[in-house]
């Protein structure tokens, strides 16, 4: 089961409960850029700050907007 909350424009809580997590880590806590993940039993919660900026955003030329996420896969640099 996935419960995703939205706390404001960019902030956001995700719980994530399922058997495949097992019963270890007791606690366990990471940092991956602006997001902190916290293991429990079974569970599984992510927290994005607000400190996250979305990368700029760019058009094409019928003016749809275009999220740059900086991937290198899935774009063609020419």
């Amino acid at each position: 089961m996935i419960k995703h909350i939205k706390l404001g424009k960019v902030r956001a809580l995700t719980l994530e409960i399922s058997n495949d997590f097992g019963l270890k880590p007791f606690f366990k806590r990471n940092k991956y850029h602006y997001e902190v993940i916290i293991d429990i039993p079974y569970t599984q919660i992510i927290f994005t700050s607000g400190n996250w900026i979305p990368k700029r955003s760019i058009t094409n030329d019928d003016k749809e907007i275009i999220k740059n996420t900086g991937c290198a896969f899935g774009t063609s640099k020419n």
